[in-house]
């Protein structure tokens, strides 16, 4: 009878667990697989070209001045611009990025580059090719936002930063030699290179979800704003000075209204206001005598020990 009922129960006990067993089965979670990071090769490629493209026209001023009949100081006017489109549009195509993904910004950025060089490559005056070169500029800005955000790591975004070091260093005689060789122009092409990377990055990166949030259109203007006055400091001092003073208040009250917006109050926050602060340390825990030994507590204390001797012994 012990055995007929012990059977029982190891039966029902198996028929219990096995369906416990499947059902662990089934509703055990699948991790899914880690997205693919994108070489770091590939994303100094991306980033690199830009800075000798801004550098390319240092030694080359007087040559692309007398092709478009204007003077030397005059065409400096050319590395100007492309430094107030990098400044500006940064935290522009930054913001694009945040808000709409990865590959908008890409293609946005690939266009931008490409009618900059067209641009360039056939301006027949100065304006036309301050366009071109601005086109040049605003492209790589987003290229060069691209490759920082899907670097990860700090070891990834210092090999970023050694080819954008580098390729700065190189790009003046880079440029200098492009010129005596074939023509200025193709000296401004130089940031174009960072196109072949585009197809390599747009592969191995997985595009973010779009942003939610209204777009702070100015608190944008007004970065913009204070780029501007501070690019155009060796032009004009005391306007650029007056401009850039009144954009900074108007942006730092701006940015008082609009904490969360174009331009987050973090940024403008010290550390100190804004790391917490460290707790204070709890205070030891009162003696029963607070006093310093003194004659009597002394005479107390030898007391104390001869009588525990004497028990003692």
């Amino acid at each position: 009878m012990s055995s007929t009922t012990a059977s029982t129960v190891s039966t029902a006990s198996t028929a219990t667990a096995a369906p416990a067993a499947s059902t662990t089965a089934v509703t055990a979670p699948t991790t899914a697989p880690a997205p693919r990071q994108v070489p770091a090769f590939w994303l100094a490629l991306l980033a690199a070209p830009v800075a000798a493209g801004a550098n390319a026209p240092v030694l080359i001023l007087p040559d692309m001045a007398r092709s478009l009949g204007v003077a030397t100081a005059t065409a400096t006017w050319m590395v100007t611009a492309f430094a107030w489109a990098m400044a500006a549009g940064t935290p522009l195509l930054a913001a694009l990025l945040r808000r709409r993904g990865l590959k908008p910004l890409l293609r946005l950025s690939t266009a931008l580059v490409v009618g900059g060089t067209v641009l360039v490559a056939i301006a027949p005056w100065l304006p036309v090719a301050l366009a071109g070169r601005v086109g040049q500029s605003l492209g790589g800005a987003g290229l060069v936002a691209a490759a920082m955000n899907l670097a990860g790591s700090a070891r990834r975004m210092g090999v970023i930063s050694s080819g954008f070091g580098v390729m700065g260093a190189a790009g003046p005689l880079l440029g200098a030699t492009l010129t005596d060789a074939v023509s200025w122009r193709l000296a401004f092409a130089v940031s174009a290179i960072a196109l072949l990377a585009v197809p390599a990055v747009a592969r191995y990166a997985r595009d973010a979800q779009p942003g939610e949030g209204r777009f702070d259109a100015r608190g944008a203007t007004l970065l913009i704003a204070l780029a501007t006055a501070l690019i155009l400091l060796p032009t004009a001092p005391l306007p650029a000075v007056a401009a850039a003073l009144l954009t900074a208040v108007l942006l730092a009250l701006h940015v008082r209204r609009r904490p969360e917006g174009f331009v987050p109050s973090t940024l403008l926050r010290s550390p100190s206001s804004s790391s917490p602060r460290p707790s204070a340390s709890p205070s030891p825990p009162p003696t029963s005598r607070s006093c310093s030994p003194c004659r009597p507590c002394s005479r107390t204390g030898r007391a104390g020990r001869r009588a525990r001797s004497e028990r003692a012994s």
